[in-house]
């Protein structure tokens, strides 16, 4: 970016870019402006000259020299040489409340943050933060009761939020943001307090069809630290609910295991897919890692199974297409050493994958799209125990078309924000940036 920063703008008539020497590829956009964007740099030296003209038609020149260096790269685990490409946190507003591990969903033109936690106070949050982009105007409103990590899954204008209450209390309620109508209501889980157990922790959430699937873990003689999977779906269309086992997860009352809280949901066609596990307890190792992936098609209320590659949790996934893209994750109990950089990518159509790697391994994380590319951005944690040292301000792009890979390098540290593509705009919005709590909503650019 070029940038007249002469405080008397509003003397000046016309504004003039131009290249004095330097590679002949670079393009200048907006010359004719204070601000002008240069495109299609390469290596070398540049000379940009501005001329200015007030009203009066005096003019004068400067100059300023862009140094372009060489093109840094990281190697991947194939060899390969990755390009590393600047990104950019451009400020699209604030958060009401400065929070972590928000829920976020989008419908229509609405982006909504709800609940998570403010790490400084220990406390749960109930608020809810709404963007409207069409009128780029913030509102607020609150879920039925404060949650550390909702989970949230959309169908049509409505966005469905659900979470145990941060003192371990079961809740049953579902809260439901109707985007159009601009309202709230709640729906309920039947029967969900009378199951045995203390602790209900919601692990994922995904909508297909005309159902809504919300998947949670059940504790077994009481314990928080051993527990199965449970799946609560509900049907729109007829108000109802029913609950399944996921069979191929069930864990018997004699195994002493962490409770499943990594498992990936994604979506393709009528069918939602919940692919791995691996327990984020950090005191008592990763628990259970699995490689079972469940799969309920929405439409006959059937399930089947298939097995990843490798058995681990606490992937980035996503599904776009035909295809999952199921990335990083914890692939052994014995702690931070053994998270992955392993990338498996399903075409659901022929069942066959194809394999690749992230520049670093990483867990716990979100992948959003943004046009062409997909993005897996930094991890929910920071550092400490149980947690690799890996860089905070680093991101994987992986570009479909070209079936080729880059490194996002951010200007900042940034982990355990929330982050969200809309409309092939991505937005990161709280966490914490160089480790101070964040109110702050970005868009992503690179």
């Amino acid at each position: 970016v070029l940038d007249d920063a002469c405080p008397w703008d509003y003397h000046i008539s016309t504004w003039e870019w131009s290249k004095i020497t330097g590679p002949s590829s670079a393009n200048i956009i907006n010359a004719n402006m204070a601000r002008a964007v240069v495109e299609e740099l390469v290596q070398g030296t540049y000379l940009f000259q501005l001329k200015v003209t007030d009203f009066a038609g005096l003019s004068d020149l400067d100059t300023v020299q862009v140094i372009v260096l060489p093109a840094t790269t990281i190697t991947d685990c194939n060899g390969l040489q990755r390009p590393q490409v600047s990104a950019r946190l451009v400020p699209a507003g604030y958060l009401s409340r400065a929070r972590v591990n928000m829920a976020v969903a989008a419908a229509r033109n609405k982006i909504v943050f709800a609940g998570g936690a403010d790490p400084a106070t220990n406390h749960a949050s109930s608020r809810v933060d709404i963007l409207d982009l069409e009128t780029n105007s913030w509102s607020t409103a609150e879920l039925s009761h404060p949650t550390w990590a909702p989970v949230s899954a959309v169908l049509n204008n409505k966005i469905f939020f659900a979470g145990a209450v941060v003192n371990g209390e079961l809740s049953a309620t579902v809260d439901i943001y109707d985007v159009v109508a601009n309202s709230w209501s709640v729906t309920n889980i039947p029967d969900l307090a009378s199951r045995d157990g203390f602790f209900i922790g919601m692990i994922n959430a995904a909508a297909a069809g005309n159902k809504v699937l919300f998947l949670r873990t059940k504790t077994i003689d009481g314990s928080v630290h051993r527990s199965y999977s449970l799946a609560d779906i509900y049907d729109v269309s007829t108000n109802t609910w029913r609950t399944d086992t996921l069979h191929n997860r069930t864990h018997t009352s004699a195994q002493y295991t962490a409770s499943d809280a990594a498992i990936s949901a994604t979506t393709v066609g009528n069918k939602i897919y919940l692919a791995g596990n691996a327990s984020d307890w950090f005191a008592i190792g990763y628990g259970t890692i699995s490689g079972t992936i469940d799969i309920y098609d929405a439409v006959t209320g059937s399930w089947s199974s298939s097995t990843l590659n490798e058995a681990r949790g606490g992937m980035g996934a996503i599904a776009t297409g035909n295809k999952n893209y199921w990335a990083g994750g914890v692939n052994n109990t014995s702690g931070a050493a053994l998270w992955t950089n392993k990338v498996e990518i399903r075409d659901m159509q022929t069942g066959g994958s194809t394999y690749a790697c992230l520049a670093q391994a990483n867990a716990f994380f979100a992948a959003v799209e943004k046009n062409d590319d997909i993005i897996f951005f930094t991890s929910y944690y920071g550092t400490g125990s149980g947690v690799p040292n890996n860089s905070r301000n680093k991101f994987d792009i992986y570009h479909r078309s070209t079936n080729t890979w880059s490194v996002g390098i951010l200007p900042v540290d940034i982990y355990s924000a929330s982050v969200i593509s809309v409309h092939n705009t991505i937005y990161v919005a709280g966490g914490k940036v160089n480790n101070m709590i964040s109110t702050k909503v970005y868009k992503l650019e690179f």
